[in-house]
């Protein structure tokens, strides 16, 4: 769910990103899902059930970390697997622009999750 609701966040956006790079966000889970923004003058997002090939910033979350994301109730005694490898300020910047002044509550109306 985390991963379609940051497409919906940056796809509602519209607006230029103002910054160069492909970030990957990854949900541990069977399959292990990503989401992928590719900037540049625009950005093209996509979900897909396969790790990409080329980014500039990959992290992987557990199922469990994303749910206490979005503050739904987890009762998983997971470990919070955070795995992050490449460029951290773009990283940085990806949140920045689309997720920081977004709530948990937000962020799912916008995706109109329930």
């Amino acid at each position: 769910m985390l991963l379609e609701m940051l497409e919906a966040l940056v796809r509602r956006d519209g607006g230029p990103p103002g910054f160069r790079g492909a970030v990957a966000i990854g949900v541990i889970g069977h399959p292990t899902r990503w989401f992928v923004a590719v900037a540049g003058a625009s950005i093209t997002t996509s979900v897909t059930n396969e790790m990409p090939e080329a980014y500039d910033v990959a992290v992987l979350l557990s199922a469990a970390s994303t749910s206490r994301m979005l503050g739904l109730h987890t009762e998983s005694a997971e470990t919070e697997t955070r795995l992050v490898t490449g460029d951290e300020a773009l990283l940085k910047r990806f949140v920045d622009r689309y997720v920081r002044q977004t709530n948990a509550i937000t962020l799912r109306m916008q995706a109109g999750a329930p």
